[in-house]
């Protein structure tokens, strides 16, 4: 005698008798497969880009709040620096400047950029002097804006650039209190091309940057605040600095320890994992779903397991007359629940894949969501059955043959 006719009969059976549950439960599949696609494909695209694009690694931290203003000095810098997690951190601050192609001698044209360090949430690069390589911006090279000059990435990269800046020689306050601010002599600083970043889709600086070595950008601001290098990093410090962390799973710990320091910071990779409230209540909703499988078919499995055992009692003392161990009986009755379990689960992927296909696509189907959802109802309505499956396991066969 072989099990495999007894278990696709009593399956079948079951399913015709007790098909309102498993329904449910299928239903209840089909919507977790639909839900958890789009939530899983924001998350992934915030891990996938976790390390390799220094944006996502980065925190902006400022100094002047709606509330008050924390001043961003090198002692401050320094007890960022040494936050866990931190690799770097750059003051962010630095000024505008007139721009022109070295050869351009007659300088009637000038194009007005703003200096700011090149650091890791750089925008992307339409081209490098070096492409093989990793980027790094040395303090006598400079990255311009696709399109400076009238010229493409390609034509930038080499070229000579002068930058004229204007230093403040001092500060005078009036009688109302208004400051006025008196430039220096003019300043030509020469740098050479050798990134071009790309504006096309936008950056957090927008297309009016060039960037060149951190260094350089505090240099030039603190000429703006007419004061030296040292005397910045002393007293009132930056207005804005970024943080680099490791990695962006990293900087949502990193930027909680920064409030906690009452310094105001944002990044975006805080802004990518963070769900929208339509994204964030289908997370919420199917991941409740997926317990209330799990719960429904294991109270489900308890009330087939005792069912079973009450109405095959007979058969279950014929088994063990003929032979049959008590672990066969067991394996028996559970293949059975956990066969229904899987064929339920079937259908309701089958239900979810139809209605993700119908609303985006085949390939928005979040396989791994599918894969996992299939042994779920099984095991469950086994573990719900383990009480009555052991009680009738311990039957002796005499008891149960008289008993029916």
């Amino acid at each position: 005698m072989t099990e495999t006719p007894l278990v696709r009969g009593e399956v079948l059976r079951s399913l015709r008798r007790h098909w309102a549950m498993p329904l449910f439960l299928a239903l209840l599949i089909g919507f977790v497969v639909v839900a958890r696609g789009p939530v899983q494909e924001a998350r992934a695209t915030a891990v996938e880009l976790d390390s390799g694009d220094g944006r996502l690694r980065t925190i902006s931290v400022w100094a002047t709040t709606p509330d008050d203003r924390t001043p961003l000095t090198q002692e401050r810098i320094d007890e960022i620096a040494a936050v866990p997690g931190v690799t770097a951190v750059t003051p962010y601050d630095g000024d505008g400047a007139e721009v022109y192609l070295a050869e351009d001698q007659s300088r009637q044209n000038p194009r007005m950029l703003a200096l700011r360090p090149w650091t890791a949430a750089h925008p992307p690069l339409a081209a490098q002097k070096e492409p093989d390589r990793s980027f790094a911006v040395a303090p006598g090279e400079i990255v311009l804006p696709d399109g400076f000059a009238g010229l493409s990435a390609d034509q930038l990269i080499g070229r000579d650039i002068v930058v004229m800046h204007t230093p403040i020689d001092r500060v005078e306050t009036g009688k109302d209190g208004s400051e006025s601010l008196h430039g220096g002599e003019p300043e030509e600083l020469r740098f050479t091309v050798t990134g071009v970043h790309d504006d096309s889709t936008g950056n957090l600086d927008g297309p009016g940057s060039a960037y060149v070595h951190p260094d350089i950008a505090v240099k030039l601001y603190a000429a703006s605040q007419a004061k030296t290098v040292e005397e910045l990093y002393a007293t009132e410090g930056f207005e804005n600095i970024q943080v680099e962390v490791a990695s962006a799973s990293q900087v949502g710990t990193v930027q909680r320890h920064l409030r906690q320091e009452g310094l105001y910071a944002a990044s975006i990779t805080a802004q990518m994992q963070a769900l929208s409230p339509a994204l964030s209540f289908l997370d919420t909703a199917s991941t409740t779903a997926l317990w209330a499988i799990a719960v429904l078919a294991a109270l489900f499995g308890l009330v087939m397991g005792t069912q079973r055992v009450r109405a095959r009692m007979s058969e279950i003392g014929l088994l063990k007359a003929l032979g049959f161990t008590e672990n066969r009986i067991f394996c028996l009755v559970a293949i059975e629940l956990f066969v229904i379990g899987t064929v339920t689960a079937v259908i309701g992927v089958v239900i979810g894949a139809a209605a993700v296909g119908m609303l985006s696509g085949p390939g928005a189907i979040h396989l791994p969501t599918a894969a996992v959802l299939l042994p779920v109802p099984g095991v469950a309505l086994v573990a719900g059955a383990l009480l009555p499956l052991y009680y009738a396991r311990r039957l002796p066969p005499d008891t149960v043959l008289r008993d029916t």
